[in-house]
């Protein structure tokens, strides 16, 4: 089941496990790279596709604007900044991590873009 409020926006919701990806590393022409060593692996997620409809207040365009929303357990280590690769291949970089609920135990939402080298 898709995390709840995400019928009305969502255009798609997908269950795969992710393995965690953080750091960087220098490469042999001194160049700072991103670490492809996982610091977790079969992580858990939900993802959901969303879309926000924004409207342009000079023109009065609407534009589809699309995201990614993740969903994780609660005391998985993930950490803005981290990367996530799905079992696809698919690597998406993490813009954003907020928890809510009393004490913090509901799931951490993750705001998700695919990550493009």
């Amino acid at each position: 089941m898709c995390p709840e409020g995400s019928g009305d926006q969502g255009v798609s919701c997908k269950f795969p496990n992710f393995s965690i990806l953080r750091g960087t590393y220098q490469d042999p022409d001194d160049d700072q790279s991103d670490s492809n060593q996982p610091i977790a692996i079969n992580v858990p997620a939900s993802l959901v596709q969303m879309t926000q409809v924004v409207s342009s207040p000079e023109t009065g365009r609407s534009v589809d604007i699309k995201y990614i929303q993740g969903f994780v357990r609660p005391r998985v280590d993930i950490l803005k900044g981290d990367r996530v690769t799905d079992q696809n291949g698919v690597t998406y970089s993490v813009d954003s991590v907020s928890q809510s609920g009393i004490f913090g135990v509901a799931d951490k939402k993750l705001t998700l873009r695919i990550f493009e080298d």
